[in-house]
Parts: structure tokens; sequence; C-alpha cells
């Protein structure tokens, strides 16, 4: 039989104590980095989502769409005009070739 002193404690209860404290040690880092992580949160969310700033984002972003959403119109528009008229479509070329002549014997 071992001889009891101040030092000696059993497997069982040391094993016990070792695991309490790991996670009592395990639970405390976790609850400093979650208050941590949520300080950092709120101070970030406060400067990036002030109602003033994120209304002003939002307009610039619509005027952005806005600005894209006419420029394709006005390609759109170019590009039908290019492939309309009479000098890049040959079916048309030859139709007012046809109705100049047609104009000019009448």
């Amino acid at each position: 039989m071992p001889k009891k002193n101040k030092t000696f404690i059993d497997t069982k209860s040391a094993a016990l104590l070792l695991a309490e404290s790991v996670t009592e040690a395990y639970e405390k880092t976790t609850r400093e980095k979650r208050a941590v992580v949520h300080h950092e949160n709120q101070s970030t969310s406060s400067k990036k989502c002030s109602p003033s700033s994120a209304g002003s984002k939002l307009n610039k972003a619509k005027e952005i769409i806005r600005a894209r959403s006419a420029a394709e119109k006005k390609q759109k528009a170019e590009a039908r005009k290019l492939a309309n008229s009479p000098r890049n479509n040959p079916r048309t070329k030859s139709q007012t070739q046809s109705q100049k002549k047609a104009v000019s014997f009448a």
C-alpha cells in the first residue's frame, strides 16, 4: 500500500479534477472569445450600417444600376439601328435600289 502523503491523489479523482479544470478553462476561453467577437461585431456593424450611410450606399448602388441599364438600352438601340439600316442589310439594300429604279422610270 502506498504511503499516504499530501501529494498523493488516486487516479480516478485526479482524472476528474483534470477533466473539470480542462472544461472550465475551455469554457472560459470560449466565453472570452465570444465576448471579443461580439464586441468587434457591434463596433464594426455600428460603423458600417448607420442608417444615413446605409441609405447613401443604397442610393449609390441604385444610381449605378440605372446608369448601367441606360447604357445597355442605348447600346441595344444603336445595334438595332445599325442592323435595320439599308447599308448593312442586303435585303433592304436591294429593295431600296429597286424602289429607286421604279421611281426613276415612273
